[in-house]
């Protein structure tokens, strides 16, 4: 996934080579599962993402993407 500037991803803090590991702590594998379980959620995520070999989560509303 390539983020830049003036995308949903760059306004909600992904940065380019972040890795999503998994939403609401479900693991996903490659954009298909990410944007499926986006589907399912109401308002908002616990996203997992993985930058320069650190793990960390980012709350993001899915009711705006």
């Amino acid at each position: 996934m390539v983020v830049t500037d003036d995308t949903t991803a760059a306004r909600a803090g992904l940065q380019p080579d972040d890795m999503i590991i998994a939403l609401d702590r479900k693991p996903v594998s490659d954009i298909e599962g990410v944007v499926s379980l986006l589907a399912q959620e109401e308002l908002r995520s616990l996203v997992t993402i993985r930058r320069s070999n650190h793990q960390f989560f980012m709350a993001l509303d899915t009711q705006t993407q």
